[in-house]
């Protein structure tokens, strides 16, 4: 890199010059330039195809439209009106079903003019949207991991995958860092809190993604984690100081466009020092998006804005209105939009009015069509609908899954040297499952080890009359695994334990020694009384449920560390290894 001045940002104005793995990008000049092949294809594929459009195609190539897969015939005229009346650029899929999708994206693909650009909001997978795909762990898990390779690994992963389905964009990773632990969005949806570690982590599933010509799309710029309301419903306001910004927030952005991004997802946030005027999204800014993002930082990758649908860039605008302006910002294609015909109409009276250049409109084309050159677009072949999903669910997946989560697992203390557990003579293991009913796959599992007595709750236990039960089944008990399994939906309000439940914790410990196993984000831990052991899995899934066990009784060791600080005694990087 070159370095150069300093902007008013007090970001340096420095020009990349390097793309790191095979597949990356060379983003100079705001090119899109493949490593390896000559330019000469490239720019003859991009000029034959703008130069055979329309005004309103140019138009609708910055339209990337929501659809979903699980819907009936009616709805799916609905998405093909769209392809054929708006000449829209791309669609970005939701629910449904991987067969479906491929079968409705071919035939989309077979209706518009110029190739669609396919995208799915898949950040641990595309089993985050489909059915019958399995999900890899959440980021604030992968953030558990030592290991970048793995995180690679998996990218790499979902990259096959969303080749196998025709898809051309993941809006993933999260950039962001969680420095807020109340944050209701990002949450488990982030790799930390520490900047090194989130752009680590950041980078491999980036480069695992673009190796595989997927496009990766890093969000929310210019940094989603320091806020307490969700931009779904709500425009987040940033409080950060200039500093804090540049050492916390796009410290990662900066990295990863260094190491060859190939996009950014523009978030609904207001950054009162980036954008002085008052409620403005940062999405919707032209000293965040151009001046900032593009000129600043160099940035020259197809930029996205976050969904135009989210109340956080509607306030006080007509969809059509926030479409225009998004545009005028900076960005390059809209997500989810509204209101597509009026907002055509919007664009092209600002075309007229100079509030947007042709020049530009021009630009924001030339770039979206090399992001498809770049992607393969220029060869569309239809997608092989023959096992399409025992092409996705490969056991190869399902190993990398395994070992993602056993790498993540966490041991936060252990007193007396608890762990590891051996099968004990009968009626000195108990496991107390708080979360889930009889017959979960943890204890299930438990059992394979070792002889257990078993208590399972669906709620947590919020009566004395319940907590003397639950003791007294377990009077003479050596040894307690009290689980907790984290099945929010939502993470608007945080975790809480009853008093009665911080009751039982406490007389058990009294009467046993407590082994407690978390399975759902650390920081409501720092409310837990002192145990003998406490182990962290970050989320309640099945593939946790069975990994967890075998940690317990020794058979894998403990490898993980924590991604974020739960309290003085358990802060960032902290974790007992074997």
């Amino acid at each position: 890199m070159i370095p150069g001045k300093r902007s008013i940002y007090g970001l340096p104005k420095i020009i990349f010059v390097a793309g790191i793995v095979a597949g990356s990008w060379l983003l100079t000049a705001n090119r899109f330039t493949d490593f390896k092949d000559p330019k000469t294809s490239e720019i003859h594929w991009v000029d034959s195809v703008f130069l055979s459009m329309t005004l309103d195609q140019k138009i609708g190539q910055c339209f990337m439209v929501a659809t979903r897969s699980d819907r009936n015939g009616a709805y799916y005229q609905q998405t093909e009106s769209l392809i054929l009346k708006y000449n829209v650029g791309g669609l970005i899929f939701f629910q449904g079903t991987p067969y479906r999708q491929a079968v409705l994206t071919n035939a989309y693909q077979r209706l518009s003019k110029v190739p669609l650009l396919i995208g799915i909001d898949g950040e641990w997978g595309l089993g985050m949207r489909l059915d019958s795909v399995m999900n890899f762990p959440r980021q604030m898990t992968l953030g558990a991991i030592s290991d970048d390779s793995l995180l690679y690994q998996m990218g790499n992963e979902i990259g096959r995958h969303c080749n196998k389905l025709g898809i051309h964009v993941n809006f993933a990773p999260v950039a962001d860092i969680n420095s807020n632990p109340r944050n209701p969005v990002i949450g488990n949806r982030s790799f930390g809190e520490n900047r090194e570690s989130v752009t680590r982590k950041a980078l491999a599933y980036m480069r695992g993604l673009q190796h595989n010509k997927v496009i990766a799309t890093a969000k929310h710029f210019p940094g989603h984690g320091n806020t307490d309301s969700d931009s779904h419903y709500t425009l987040p306001v940033v409080s950060h100081s200039t500093d804090q910004l540049n050492d916390t927030d796009l410290y990662p952005f900066r990295q990863l466009i260094a190491n060859g991004l190939t996009g950014i997802i523009t978030g609904h946030l207001y950054v009162p020092v980036l954008e002085n005027t008052p409620h403005l999204a940062a999405s919707l800014s032209e000293k965040v998006v151009t001046q900032l993002l593009q000129k600043e930082m160099g940035f020259g990758g197809l930029i996205f804005t976050d969904a135009m649908n989210m109340r956080g860039v509607s306030r006080g605008r007509t969809p059509a209105d926030a479409n225009l302006k998004a545009l005028v910002a900076g960005n390059d294609i809209l997500l989810y939009p509204e209101q597509i015909a009026a907002s055509i109409v919007k664009i092209k009276t600002a075309l007229t009015k100079g509030i947007i250049t042709e020049e530009a409109l021009n630009n924001k084309v030339r770039k979206i069509l090399r992001a498809k050159y770049w992607a393969g677009l220029n060869n569309l072949k239809p997608i092989d609908l023959q096992d399409i999903n025992a092409k996705i669910n490969e056991p190869n997946t399902v190993r990398l899954n395994d070992l993602l989560c056993q790498n993540a697992v966490t041991l936060l203390s252990n007193q007396d040297h608890v762990l590891p557990l051996t099968a004990q003579t009968p009626d000195t293991l108990a496991s107390i499952c708080i979360g889930l009913g009889y017959n979960n796959s943890f204890q299930n599992t438990l059992g394979q080890y070792a002889r257990f007595k078993y208590v399972a709750q669906f709620g947590k236990p919020e009566t004395d009359e319940t907590v003397n039960q639950i003791l007294a089944h377990l009077a003479g008990t050596k040894t307690v695994i009290l689980s907790f399994h984290d099945t929010r939906k939502s993470f608007k309000h945080p975790y809480v334990f009853p008093a009665a439940t911080l009751r039982l914790v406490a007389e058990l410990q009294r009467q046993s020694k407590v082994i407690i196993c978390f399975f759902g984000m650390p920081y409501p831990l720092q409310y837990l009384p002192e145990t003998s052991s406490v182990v962290v899995a970050y989320e309640n899934s099945q593939t946790m449920h069975q990994t967890v066990p075998a940690l317990l009784f020794g058979h894998l060791p403990f490898k993980g560390t924590l991604p974020v600080t739960v309290d003085k005694k358990f802060g960032f990087g902290h974790g007992l290894l074997d």
